[in-house]
């Protein structure tokens, strides 16, 4: 993200389509957390919703909005156990429309 910020002009923006977590990933057993099959389906090593705001405003972007487009239940998501699915329940992850500004030159 930060170099995102630095080779943006200023006023540029900052647009992507990404996975995030809608609750605490920290809480996602190890399987889940660290699978590669879910990294692979952008499930594992997504990043939190509120870290994603925190990272780019801490870059310095301006304007940050992340805007979930679709959540996704754990039924859709292929090999999952019945423990881990429950566990998706209470740490919904979701597709986003994350977006900022690079801020111009004053």
């Amino acid at each position: 993200i930060s170099e995102a910020f630095r080779v943006l002009q200023p006023g540029g923006r900052f647009a992507v389509s990404d996975v995030v977590f809608l609750g605490e990933k920290h809480k996602l057993p190890p399987r889940v957390a660290w699978s590669v099959e879910l990294w692979s389906g952008c499930i594992s090593g997504a990043l939190e919703k509120g870290e994603y705001e925190a990272l780019l405003s801490q870059a310095g972007f301006v304007e940050v909005a992340v805007e979930v487009t679709h959540t996704y239940p754990p039924e859709q998501i292929a090999g999952l156990s019945g423990e881990e699915a429950e566990a998706l329940r209470a740490v919904p992850a979701a597709s986003a429309f994350i977006r900022s500004r690079k801020p111009k030159v004053k």
